[in-house]
This record gives structure tokens, C-alpha cells and sequence, in this order.
């Protein structure tokens, strides 16, 4: 099912695919891509739109915006296969600095 943008409808429960994310200042916060339980879907403003933005179980405290995410599903299921995301925190106090 699709909205008026074309975008695929994403509910609590679906399983999708996310990217994998790292920051050079909070590596603490690092996590692998691949599939992800939905557990949020909650509108939010992208670009001066409302949008649905989506966050899950396997990375807690972070959200993506669906449209953007909704584009690449493809190409992350042939990246990520049957791979869950998950965190991969990295701890070393060089990656842990706060500009």
C-alpha cells in the first residue's frame, strides 16, 4: 500500500531495512544496518514537509525519516541480506569526543 507520494506505508511490527550509521565524535553511538523492527512511526518536519520518521527495536534512540529510508529498500535488502541491525559502539576515547 502506498500514500500520495508514492511511498511504501510503514506500520508498527513491519520489519525494514536501515543503514548502518558511525560519528567520529560519538562512536558510542555506532550501529550496523540491515533489518529492524518498527516499533515508532510518528510524523515529523524534513525539508519543511511533514513526513513519517520511523525508529525500532534493534536501535533505540535514533529515527530515520521513511521517505529517504523507503527509496533504498532495495538496495539494503541486497546489501544487508537476512542481517539484523544492531549497535557497534566504539568506545576508544578518541571517537568519544564532544566538539
Amino acid at each position: 500500500m502506498s500514500n500520495e507520494t508514492n511511498t511504501p506505508v510503514v506500520r508498527v511490527g513491519d520489519v525494514i531495512y536501515i543503514r548502518g550509521g558511525m560519528s567520529l565524535s560519538h562512536g558510542v553511538d555506532d550501529y550496523t544496518g540491515g533489518k529492524a523492527t518498527v516499533t515508532v512511526v510518528k510524523m515529523g518536519v524534513s525539508g519543511g514537509r511533514n513526513v513519517p520518521f520511523v525508529s525500532v527495536r534493534e536501535v533505540p534512540g535514533h529515527s530515520w525519516n521513511w521517505e529517504s529510508l523507503a527509496q533504498d529498500q532495495a538496495a539494503l535488502r541486497e546489501s544487508h541480506g537476512e542481517s539484523w541491525a544492531a549497535p557497534d559502539p566504539d568506545e576508544r576515547p578518541e571517537f568519544n569526543e564532544f566538539w
